[in-house]
């Protein structure tokens, strides 16, 4: 069963998450189906691509991040991401990569937490807590007129937060 898509503009594929360890392609423009590219997680909750270097990242039932280079269709990287919070058995719900740097991500926990990590580690470089234990439903970059830095939004069955990555100081809730 379907979980979450992306498309792929670069390869006119359509992305898709299920409930196997199989991220699904389907090529529009052929309009057949592709081989999948195969990941260590029991099941896929969500997809996400970056627009700046076409890095694929899918988040597992598991906690792991897995990233593929959509050139080779090859895994380039696996990370439990949702450890390092301090939550144990937490799937990933959400991701965003950025949209000016590409350097970072943005992961949405089982529990709660929004990790945001630089590509180039393993480890997060901050971690948000939205306080009421609801899975982390969405994550949004966003890049308003009055700041140079971008915001984050993130979303779960209670609140809306937006606020600075940097700091992690909530704007508005």
């Amino acid at each position: 069963m379907g979980r979450n898509i992306e498309y792929d503009c670069w390869s006119c594929d359509l992305l898709c998450a299920a409930s196997s360890p199989d991220l699904y392609r389907i090529n529009l423009e052929q309009g057949r189906f592709l081989s999948s590219l195969v990941t260590h997680s029991p099941a896929l909750n969500v997809v996400a691509r970056s627009k700046l270097h076409g890095l694929v990242a899918c988040g597992g039932e598991d906690g792991a991040v897995e990233c593929f280079d959509m050139r080779t269709r090859a895994a380039v990287g696996r990370i439990n991401a949702i450890a390092p919070s301090g939550d144990i058995d937490q799937e990933v719900t959400a991701i965003d990569f950025d949209g000016e740097g590409g350097f970072m991500m943005a992961v949405g926990s089982g529990g709660g937490k929004v990790l945001l990590y630089d590509l180039r580690s393993s480890h997060p470089v901050r971690v948000k807590d939205h306080m009421y234990g609801s899975p982390i439903l969405d994550i949004k970059w966003h890049r308003t007129l009055n700041s140079e830095q971008p915001k984050l939004i993130s979303t779960d069955n209670h609140i809306v937060r937006i606020w600075d990555p940097e700091t992690v100081r909530n704007l508005a809730d």
